[in-house]
């Protein structure tokens, strides 16, 4: 009875050490391994623009979105009068010459070659917090140059319908050959697949000549994308992510993390230095940005075959509670996105474009 009673306790003795040291684990692992030094940054870098005010067309888009005269009431009849589902001649008249000084304005940015952000100038700078340009009023102000090429259309002045048309798409291009945030470089893309939507309404009904339809075609030929706007797009997505990585480093993120979708596992553990490694998750990031910027070389024929990121982090808590930076894979799989509806959207565009050109070289 005696050595039972020895033996069930040893055995006690061995499983309460074992748990001991299984709660400990983590603090050991952590004190024996480390972070990794430095992130390999390669290609991830955007040379810094300069440009005189007076030459840079944010400003002119700036000023439009700030005198542009839309209520919200009539952005929907705006988007019907586009389309082609309902034309109100007056109406559009109306909205035309309430927004002469917004339409000047735009008018002056598609005339210019380049277009820098002041707000995206330093990029280690911005993070989920940067005030973003009023890229809604950039949208709105070419729907109105866009109601006035169908207006100029309609009225049988086509050549001055083409070049009003052209305006959107020069402006769209710039905005997407700029350093941009995502959402900006897909706002710019949206311009300009609007005034190719438009020349594809003039060109239904249009008389222009042989020697004006060439240069259309010249014109449209210096509007190709080159895709050097979306890499820089996602360049800067990482810098705002390695910002915030920083932030939840230093601890000054604590309640947006506690008020995040990530799992209770990263929230609670976000703080330990074994389950969260600044260093590596942002080189995990760094090679999840690597990778979007080589899929923008891929041809339009093999979007379709991108495929969607593996996940990283560990599926199961036993699996979780030994994996070295567990916290920061679970963070870079909230991220982690094929991206493939940008890509398909971008060749749409160029597809259109080039059907456009082919279509003037034809008359």
């Amino acid at each position: 009875m005696k050595k039972f009673i020895k033996v069930s306790l040893i055995i006690i003795g061995i499983l309460i050490v074992l748990f001991v040291a299984l709660l400990l684990l983590p603090r050991i692992l952590g004190l024996v391994t480390s972070d990794i030094s430095n992130v390999d940054e390669t290609g991830l870098q955007i040379e810094e623009q300069t440009v005189l005010a007076s030459n840079n067309a944010f400003f002119d888009l700036e000023e439009s979105a700030k005198v542009i005269n839309i209520s919200k009431e009539s952005i929907n009849l705006i988007n019907d009068f586009i389309s082609g589902k309902s034309w109100n001649e007056k109406l559009v008249g109306d909205l035309i010459s309430g927004n002469t000084n917004s339409l000047s304005y735009f008018s002056n940015a598609s005339r210019k070659t380049t277009l820098v952000d002041p707000t995206l100038s330093d990029l280690s700078k911005i993070n989920t917090d940067t005030v973003l340009p009023p890229l809604n009023g950039w949208r709105n102000i070419s729907k109105i140059s866009t109601l006035k090429a169908l207006s100029l259309s309609k009225k049988g002045l086509h050549k001055e319908a083409m070049e009003e048309s052209l305006k959107s798409i020069r402006v769209g291009q710039l905005i997407m050959d700029s350093t941009q945030t995502v959402i900006g470089h897909l706002v710019g893309h949206a311009i300009k697949s609007q005034g190719l939507d438009s020349i594809d309404k003039i060109l239904v009904s249009s008389n222009l000549n042989k020697v004006d339809s060439q240069k259309y075609v010249t014109e449209l030929n210096k509007l190709h994308d080159s895709g050097n706007g979306l890499k820089k797009s996602y360049i800067v997505e990482y810098n705002v992510r390695n910002n915030s990585l920083d932030q939840i480093a230093r601890g000054s993120m604590r309640s947006d993390i506690d008020n995040s979708d990530l799992p209770s596992f990263a929230k609670k553990n976000i703080n330990n230095n074994y389950y969260f490694r600044l260093n590596e998750t942002k080189q995990l990031n760094a090679n999840y940005t690597r990778e979007q910027i080589k899929n923008v070389d891929i041809a339009c024929s093999d979007v379709n075959n991108i495929s969607e990121p593996s996940k990283i982090a560990p599926k199961f808590f036993i699996q979780m509670y030994v994996t070295e930076n567990a916290a920061g894979k679970i963070i870079q799989d909230t991220v982690n996105s094929s991206l493939s509806s940008i890509y398909k959207k971008r060749c749409e565009v160029e597809t259109h474009l080039n059907s456009l050109i082919k279509l003037l070289e034809a008359n």
